[in-house]
């Protein structure tokens, strides 16, 4: 029988312990990747059908993205083979209908009009006040849209899309990485190679911190789920989980937007530190994006103390900030919303006012002989 496309890496997430994917560093799940990728390429003229590379890589899709977001080793979902269907819920890990939607990737589609990009760093997750506002922020905003309604858009083949607006749609982006560095940091390995080859203990954190890593990643978990059970999509804003095959390709075009970088921040931009560096991948994917998403204003959310180490490796036509534009959206709409309810409260006084004084009068005039 003829293995499927990854199934070395496939194996690879069923062998290792508690199948969490963090087990192993980000650049050792790059490498199996490209070598699978190769080797594919190699068979191609083997007859292998050109629709089973598209199969294969949604499964890895699903089986990565359910291994950082997993409480047990259990729901991670690991196919057979690559006749799996991404789509198909399990009883035993709920709807994975996101994942499946993550591994279309409806976002980078250039048929979808998009006003705004904001790339989501893992510093930024870090911050307990900006994480927790910012997170409130996107729950609060995608219950809203929940509650107005509307119908599923798909495009004309079928795939879901982003909903039609004339100004275009705000997309916050969080990168695969960025849940795999959370997922490290929360269930951290014994060690780590350095990219000089030695060992380097990791920075023992508090049972408190782990902790709070894997809240975040249950609530981003949380708020995937919330958006894509919902039958509609919102008219605004729209959350996206860059898909770790997607991401991959990102890396692999590094040559080319190497190419678009000046000198200063070609040398800190290589291969080895994109995947080794938090920042520098960040840096990078944003640059990809300016790239690929010309005329798209882009956001790179970071807390401030992340934010100078960010600006040395200069993006264009982007920002680096600290605050998600639906957390101001959202303060706006409750100031409006308080400022309704406040007039409601006058309305309703001024008109009980002027019954009790009409009241008063009438039996004034009754009572005078």
């Amino acid at each position: 029988m003829r293995k499927g496309i990854f199934s070395h890496i496939i194996d690879r997430i069923a062998g290792v312990p508690h199948r969490s994917v963090a087990a192993i560093p980000y650049g050792q799940w790059f490498s199996l990747y490209v070598q699978c990728l190769k080797a594919h390429q190699r068979n191609t003229a083997a007859g292998r059908d050109a629709n089973e590379l598209k199969v294969a890589r949604q499964n890895l899709d699903v089986s990565l993205l359910s291994s950082v977001v997993s409480q047990k080793w259990t729901e991670v979902i690991v196919p057979s083979d690559d006749k799996y269907d991404a789509r198909q819920p399990r009883s035993s890990v709920g709807n994975v209908l996101w994942w499946h939607e993550s591994a279309e990737g409806a976002w980078l589609s250039s048929n979808n009009k998009i006003r705004g990009l904001e790339l989501v760093t893992t510093s930024f997750l870090l911050e307990p006040l900006l994480a927790g506002r910012s997170i409130a922020a996107w729950t609060e905003t995608v219950q809203q849209s929940s509650a107005a309604g509307g119908p599923l858009m798909q495009n004309d083949k079928g795939q879901p899309s982003l909903s039609p607006n004339k100004s275009g749609v705000l997309v916050v982006v969080v990168p695969f990485s960025t849940l795999f560095q959370l997922r490290a940091e929360a269930y951290p390995r014994a060690h780590t190679a350095s990219a000089d080859g030695e060992n380097t203990q990791q920075r023992q954190l508090s049972l408190q911190e782990r902790r709070a890593r894997v809240a975040v990643l249950n609530s981003l978990h949380q708020l995937m789920e919330l958006q894509c059970n919902s039958n509609n999509r919102w008219t605004n804003v729209e959350f996206a989980i860059w898909s770790p095959v997607s991401e991959f390709d990102a890396i692999m075009h590094i040559s080319q937007v190497r190419l678009s970088l000046p000198d200063a921040a070609k040398k800190r931009i290589t291969l080895e530190t994109v995947c080794e560096c938090e920042a520098t991948r960040s840096a990078y994917l944003a640059h990809y994006l300016t790239l690929t998403k010309k005329n798209v204003p882009l956001a790179v959310l970071a807390p401030r103390s992340r934010q100078t180490e960010l600006q040395q490796v200069p993006i264009t036509n982007s920002c680096v900030r600290a605050q998600s534009a639906c957390e101001s959206e959202v303060r706006r709409q409750g100031h409006l919303k308080r400022s309704t309810v406040h007039r409601q409260a006058v309305t309703g006084c001024s008109e009980l006012v002027r019954r009790m004084a009409t009241r008063e009068e009438n039996l004034r005039q009754i009572m005078i002989p």
